[in-house]
């Protein structure tokens, strides 16, 4: 269904160490660049999200990041789409079925793109096998949803998963690896469609707090 986040998940394969073990090395060979040099790392949404995300995990290989509308703040970006998303499947039957209906049909014949009916229900597939992957799940769909395709019973265990890569709550645990970096920017539009301004208020105060008492432009 596409997607990485630009992270390592046994759904969708293991982005982080492809981008650390093979892309870097392969440009530092092909351009003889020394591996003394230092690397910044940027991104517009999901690769926003993978710009902090691995910054904050090698800071030795990133001196510099800038993250722009990236995702965070699950709560507020992630939650919602469920709602719509479930609306789609159980329109078609289940996940598999809209699968095969509408993502698959479209991919092959084109066609005008519905939020409802395509853009949500494989947004949230597509999150789902990277923050929650699960090869046996009961819907065989590689992933396990954070509520109930039965009851729309939230699940927090399965959410859980979730929040625990998302940057706005992980920050915390990486505030030495934060302060190797040079330079940290962030910004995003006032009315983002997924609400992700929020997360890049939340993560400016921590940072600003904890971390450098950076400059901040905007509200």
């Amino acid at each position: 269904v596409g997607g990485s986040q630009y992270i390592n998940s046994e759904g969708t394969g293991r982005y982080q160490d492809y981008l650390i073990q093979e892309i870097i090395p392969f440009v530092q060979r092909t351009y003889n660049i020394s591996e003394e040099r230092k690397w910044g790392v940027f991104g517009m949404s999901s690769g926003g999200y993978g710009a902090l995300m691995n910054a904050m995990a090698y800071p030795d290989i990133f001196s510099c990041v800038a993250d722009h509308s990236g995702d965070g703040l699950f709560d507020m970006c992630f939650k919602n789409i469920f709602q719509e998303a479930a609306q789609g499947y159980h329109h078609h039957g289940g996940v598999r079925n809209w699968f095969h209906e509408v993502y698959l049909k479209i991919a092959r014949e084109g066609g005008k793109e519905n939020r409802n009916a395509f853009g949500l229900p494989i947004v949230a597939l597509g999150m789902a096998r990277i923050y929650s992957p699960n090869k046996d799940a009961p819907l065989d769909v590689g992933c396990d949803f954070p509520y109930s395709m039965e009851t729309g019973d939230w699940q927090q265990n399965i959410w859980d998963k979730w929040t625990s890569k998302d940057p706005v709550y992980i920050i915390s645990y990486n505030i030495e690896k934060l302060r190797k970096l040079r330079l940290i920017y962030l910004d995003a539009g006032r009315y983002d469609e997924f609400n992700l301004q929020h997360a890049t208020r939340n993560i400016y105060h921590q940072l600003e707090e904890r971390v450098m008492g950076g400059k901040r432009e905007g509200g």
